[in-house]
Formats: structure tokens, sequence, C-alpha cells
């Protein structure tokens, strides 16, 4: 079960200003579904933001059930309260490769989930449901 989360003293005026000084990070990244940010570049640029501000971005791979997944928090260095949750690592195959990929992709984008930046574009799936029609026409 997933550990839970202190939000009662979570300071969430501090947290505006965070939102409010989201930097804008370039979608330097190329994948199969278009353009995204790259972790490399993200993760200084909204670190400083967050730190600045008093809260601090702790992401950590655990296993819950059987079930590999990462657990990430930000945490009100001031008050000691935080907020947070934990998503699943999907992987595709059983390899060190794979789950590094898997925690890189989760970090990006629990860390931009949790401060409302837009880590890439979003197409209503509007690309993978046109994959998943070439693979299966008609």
């Amino acid at each position: 079960m997933a550990e839970e989360k202190t939000t009662k003293n979570f300071d969430w005026q501090r947290f505006v200003k965070v939102q409010q000084s989201l930097p804008n990070v370039g979608k330097d990244g190329k994948g199969n579904y278009g353009s995204y940010m790259k972790l490399e570049d993200l993760n200084p640029a909204l670190l400083k933001v967050l730190n600045d501000n008093g809260f601090v971005w702790v992401t950590m791979p655990t296993v819950e059930g059987d079930k590999h997944c990462l657990s990430y928090t930000i945490v009100d260095t001031i008050s000691g309260a935080s907020i947070g949750g934990v998503m699943d690592l999907l992987m595709a195959q059983s390899t060190p490769q794979a789950q590094g990929s898997a925690i890189t992709y989760a970090r990006r984008y629990a860390l931009t989930a949790m401060t409302g930046l837009v880590a890439d574009m979003d197409d209503d799936g509007q690309k993978a449901a046109v994959q998943i029609a070439e693979l299966f026409p008609g």
C-alpha cells in the first residue's frame, strides 16, 4: 500500500509562486509520438524554481505488490508537509535498459503533472489511435 502523504500544512500559496515561475523548457526530445521535454533539460530548471520556494522533489523506484513503481513526492521544507503519489513503471521488456527508460519517463511525467508544466504536445491519443488503425485495418 502506498505511503499516505500529508497535505494539511502544505503551503499552497507558496506553491502557486512555483507555478507562476515555471520555466520555459524546450521540447527537444524526439520520440515515436512527437516532441517532448528531456529530463536533463527539465530537472535543473524546474528543481531550481521548487528549491527557491522551499520545496524539494523526491522520487524513488519501489515495488508495490508485484508491480514496479515510482514513488514521487514534493516536500514543503518549512512545514514538513508533502504531496505525492505512486506511478506504475510500464516496461515492454524486463531489462535494466527498459527499467531505466520507464523510470526516466515516470520521473518526467510525474514532475510535470505535479507542477502543471506541459511536457509534450497533447493530441488526445490521436497518433496512437492512427497507429492502432494501421495495425488493425478494417
